[in-house]
């Protein structure tokens, strides 16, 4: 009867468990759902910050591919510390254009141990004359760990910048201890020298760095600039050719070849390099400026101002640009445009005293003019009768 009863019991809670059952079964697999969602999702957060595919792509020979590759997936990892890192070598390939700055300052918040970012910050202030703060940012990555032939070499542009050549040769020795075939090294031991005026040493540690690597620009823009200032000019023009070709994007090297036709006095030839330079990348402002002086000493005034304008369409706040500007517009005699100009630079920057002097200048030439014209628009004029003398015969 108790069995007959329990098994009656039994039948009557089996749809029960079956739905018990069933719903565990349904939030069980919700749950390895919602668990494995969050695993990816860690899964891309770490793989945003570390990792990311193809990144051979990037150390491709072709800079634009890589720079666009570059450029598209750090908008989708912008905390790639890989992607972040090639972007800043791309930057010190092109000589640290303007913005790099920040992009430095924004790395090192990403990674503030990170030594190689900490060289590439240093590097950055060398290329900016700022060696005190290279030092800082190089001492930094020392302290981390940096110990590698490149960071030495490094320290020694810091230390050459400063004026410590004993101390910048310690360490170019000490770099190509490391490596031997570094043409790098030899290249900075060159410029070391190159630094104290021991020409005949810069060029023999230049060519032993030309000898390891041909397609160096560094160097064949340093052996171009010496042969310049020793009036080789058709040796020192092929070998910026040379730099030019394996660097193309480098503005520094289009401003050396400006500078070897100028002292030929080729100013035809000067100028079509810098009106180039400037055409292909409206970023090169250093060009645009050297053209516009070379207009400006041509007493080409508003050749000079075009060019001025169109720096000031890049960086509205570029103060060489909106000085020669507006010593053109004197020039001209277009003194209230000239005058408006100045003032624009003294609304970014009421220090600044060169500004200051010259629009009182022109204030005052202005208001001298206008009385010399009053004055002359005061005093009456007199039509004289003169009789014509007849002719005889």
């Amino acid at each position: 009867m108790n069995s007959l009863w329990l098994g009656l019991q039994a039948s009557q809670l089996l749809p029960t468990f079956v739905a018990l059952i069933e719903i565990f079964r349904v939030v069980n697999n919700y749950l390895v759902k919602l668990l494995f969602v969050l695993t990816l999702f860690s899964c891309e957060n770490r793989f945003s910050k570390y990792a990311i595919p193809n990144l051979e792509e990037v150390r491709a020979y072709d800079q634009d591919k890589a720079d666009a590759f570059v450029r598209e997936n750090l908008k989708k990892y912008p905390d790639n510390l890989e992607l972040v890192i090639h972007k800043l070598k791309m930057l010190k390939e092109r000589e640290w254009p303007i913005g790099s700055n920040s992009e430095i300052r924004d790395a090192i918040k990403l990674d503030s141990l990170n030594t190689t970012i900490l060289e590439l910050a240093a590097d950055l202030y060398v290329n900016r004359n700022e060696f005190e703060r290279a030092l800082t940012f190089a001492s930094r990555a020392e302290k981390y760990g940096s110990n590698s032939a490149s960071f030495y070499q490094l320290k020694s542009q810091v230390y050459n910048g400063k004026g410590e050549y004993d101390r910048a040769i310690d360490y170019i020795n000490k770099a190509i201890l490391i490596n031997r075939s570094d043409y790098e090294s030899y290249y900075t031991k060159g410029k070391i020298y190159l630094s104290f005026g021991d020409t005949l040493s810069a060029l023999r540690f230049m060519n032993i760095g030309l000898a390891n690597n041909r397609n160096n620009y560094r160097t064949l823009y340093e052996v171009s600039d010496i042969y310049e200032k020793t009036g080789q000019y058709e040796q020192a023009e092929l070998l910026i050719d040379k730099a030019i070709s394996y660097a193309p994007q480098n503005e520094k090297l289009r401003l050396k070849k400006a500078d070897i036709y100028i002292n030929q006095d080729k100013i035809e030839d000067a100028k079509e390099v810098l009106r180039a330079s400037f055409e292909e990348d409206s970023t090169r402002l250093e060009s645009a400026m050297k053209l516009g002086n070379i207009h400006y000493k041509l007493l080409n005034y508003d050749s000079t101002i075009l060019v001025m304008e169109k720096i000031s369409s890049v960086d509205s706040l570029n103060m060489g640009a909106l000085s020669l500007k507006a010593k053109s517009y004197d020039m001209r005699g277009l003194y209230t445009s000239a005058i408006n100009t100045y003032e624009q630079i003294l609304s970014v920057d009421s220090l600044y005293e060169d500004a200051k002097t010259e629009r009182d200048k022109v204030i005052r030439k202005r208001a001298y003019l206008q009385k010399i014209k009053e004055e002359r628009e005061a005093v009456p004029t007199f039509d004289f009768f003169i009789p014509k003398i007849k002719e005889t015969i």
